[in-house]
C-alpha cells in the first residue's frame, strides 16, 4: 500500500465538498458531546444524542469516500439517506464493542490489580488496556465501513473486521500513529510557540517544560480553539483515510467471499 497515494486521494475526496466537511463536524461534535460525565438522566440522555450524531456523521464520511473514490464526479444525495439506513447495524456495532471494552476493563481491574502493586507493573497494565481499547476501536472503526460498504449485519461485520485488522494490523496501526502526531503537532506545537515568546529558553529546555505545562495551557481559549480546529480537519480526513485503506485490504487480500443474497461471509 502506497501511503503517499492513500494520503493524497483521501485530500482530494476531501477539498472543495462541503457535505464531506459537515459530515465532519457531526462527528467532532459527536465526540465533544461524548466527553461529558453522564452522572444524570439528562446527560444519558445526551451521551445517547451524541452516539447518534457522530454515527450518522461517520456513517456519511465512509459512504461519501466510497462513492467518491468510485467516481469522482459522483453526486453526494445519497450520503446522508445512506447513513440512516445503516443507523440500526452501526449503533449495534458500537454498543458491542462498548460492552466488550467495558467489560474488559472492569475484569483487568479485578484480576489484574493487586494490593501494593508496582508503579512499573501498574504502568505496564495500564499500557496493556490501551492497547486492547484501540484494537477495540479499531476493530468497531473497520466493522462500521463492512456495514456501509458491503452491508453486513452487525455480527457478521465483526467477524469481518477482525479478518481485515488481523491481516492487516502493522499497517493499520502505523496510521492511526500518523493521525495521533498529527493531533499531537496541531495542538501541542502552539503549546511550544507560546512557552518559546513568553520564557525565551533554549529548545532543549523547553521541551520537558511543555510536557510539565501542557495539561493547564491546554485550558487555555486560544488553544482550545487550535484543537477544535484541528479535530475539524482531523476527523474527515482521518475517517477517508481509513475507507479507502479498508477498501484497498478488502480488494488485495482473499477473505472469504460475501454472500450476494444474504450480504454476510461465508466461512
Amino acid at each position: 500500500m502506497h501511503y503517499r497515494q492513500l494520503f493524497k486521494s483521501a485530500w482530494l475526496i476531501l477539498r472543495g465538498r462541503p457535505l464531506m466537511w459537515a459530515f465532519g463536524a457531526l462527528v467532532v461534535i459527536g465526540e465533544l458531546l461524548q466527553s461529558f460525565n453522564p452522572q444524570y438522566v439528562l446527560l444519558k440522555c445526551l451521551f445517547l444524542l451524541a452516539a447518534l450524531v457522530w454515527l450518522l456523521g461517520e456513517a456519511g464520511l465512509i459512504a461519501g469516500a466510497h462513492t467518491l473514490q468510485a467516481n469522482p464526479q459522483a453526486s453526494l444525495a445519497g450520503s446522508w439517506g445512506q447513513s440512516k439506513t445503516h443507523f440500526t447495524r452501526l449503533f449495534a456495532v458500537y454498543l458491542l464493542t462498548g460492552i466488550l471494552a467495558i467489560s474488559l476493563v472492569g475484569l483487568a481491574a479485578k484480576v489484574f490489580a493487586a494490593p501494593g502493586e508496582s508503579a512499573w507493573a501498574s504502568s505496564l497494565r495500564s499500557l496493556g488496556l490501551d492497547f486492547i481499547l484501540l484494537l477495540l476501536v479499531t476493530l468497531a472503526q473497520f466493522a462500521f465501513r463492512a456495514v456501509v460498504i458491503h452491508r453486513l449485519d452487525s455480527l457478521a461485520s465483526l467477524g469481518h473486521a477482525v479478518l481485515v485488522v488481523s491481516n492487516n494490523l502493522f499497517r493499520i496501526l502505523s496510521l492511526t500513529a500518523v493521525f495521533g502526531l498529527l493531533h499531537l503537532l496541531f495542538t501541542g506545537l502552539p503549546v511550544l510557540l507560546w512557552l518559546a515568546i513568553r520564557s525565551g529558553v533554549s529548545l532543549q529546555e523547553l521541551l520537558p517544560l511543555a510536557v510539565r505545562a501542557y495539561a493547564p495551557l491546554s485550558s487555555l481559549p486560544a488553544i482550545q480553539a487550535l484543537t477544535l480546529a484541528a479535530s475539524l480537519f482531523l476527523a474527515p480526513y482521518k475517517s477517508i483515510v481509513f475507507t479507502l485503506a479498508y477498501l484497498h485490504f478488502t480488494q488485495q487480500v482473499a477473505y472469504p467471499p460475501l454472500d450476494a443474497d444474504s450480504g454476510t461471509p461465508t466461512l
